[in-house]
């Protein structure tokens, strides 16, 4: 390359690179609104010249150019207003949807527990249906029966014999109220075994019948049961009838027997 040529390149490099510098010294005074610095730089560029000055070199294509670089500002603001509108359209958009998401699941869990309550109120039910027992009317009334409730099986009763745990969780609490009811075998209904858990000799078995599970035998593993300990429980009850209109009149009549004379 001759030493014209570079040079020539060199001038038209400088001359681009200052039309650069140039361009964003009047675009950095348009963002920064600095109106007389940016009408300075136009008067330089177009050359302007006050009416009393001859124009020279006007060019009618120049207003063509000064046009499209303010318009591309223009359109460039409009561009960031409708995407920054559009962004946040899509924000809230995504909200509303988060919302409807959780809406829509708090509904489902409130079916599903509606469907769990419904499902539990019908096992209730049927258990009930089950468990109705015929149980006779109570002919002997007791003011107190007498039972040590320290041998009334529970939960930790269960829990004290290994073949026994695993029905712990179903064995009743021990209530602190007095027994009112004694379950006769004459009642064979609530006395049917329908699931029975033994173990080693000498162990209590565990026994399910229709209202629950019980245990049999001694509560606590750590008694002699080789010993000569024995345990006997006995109630006296005397059962105190009312007389009948009828019976009555038979006794009164029996003081006052005919005898026929031979």
């Amino acid at each position: 390359m001759s030493a014209y040529k570079a040079a020539s390149y060199g001038v038209r490099r400088a001359v681009r690179d200052t039309k650069r510098r140039y361009r964003e010294r009047l675009e950095s005074h348009f963002h920064q609104g600095d109106t007389r610095s940016m009408w300075q730089g136009l008067r330089t560029i177009t050359d302007y010249k006050t009416k009393d000055t001859e124009m020279i070199n006007a060019d009618s294509s120049f207003a063509n150019e000064l046009n499209e670089f303010f318009a591309r500002f223009e359109v460039s603001s409009k561009k960031a207003e409708a995407e920054a509108e559009l962004a946040a359209k899509v924000e809230q958009a995504k909200a509303m949807q988060e919302i409807h998401e959780q809406q829509a699941k708090l509904r489902q869990m409130e079916n599903d527990w509606k469907l769990r309550e419904a499902k539990m109120l019908t096992e209730i039910k049927e258990k009930e249906a089950v468990m109705c027992l015929r149980i006779e009317e109570e002919r002997t009334k007791l003011e107190q029966l007498n039972a040590a409730k320290s041998y009334i099986p529970t939960k930790k009763t269960a829990l004290q014999w290994p073949h026994l745990k695993r029905i712990a969780h179903e064995m009743p609490p021990l209530q602190s109220c007095d027994i009112g009811m004694l379950i006769g075998y004459d009642c064979p209904s609530a006395l049917a075994p329908l699931e029975v858990i033994t173990g080693g000799d000498d162990e209590p078995f565990a026994q399910k019948t229709n209202i629950g599970w019980s245990i049999i035998g001694l509560c606590n593993p750590h008694l002699d049961r080789q010993g000569n300990q024995s345990f006997v429980h006995q109630l006296s009850v005397k059962e105190v009838l009312v007389p009948s209109a009828n019976d009555v009149l038979k006794v009164l009549e029996s003081d006052f027997n005919e005898i026929e004379a031979s």
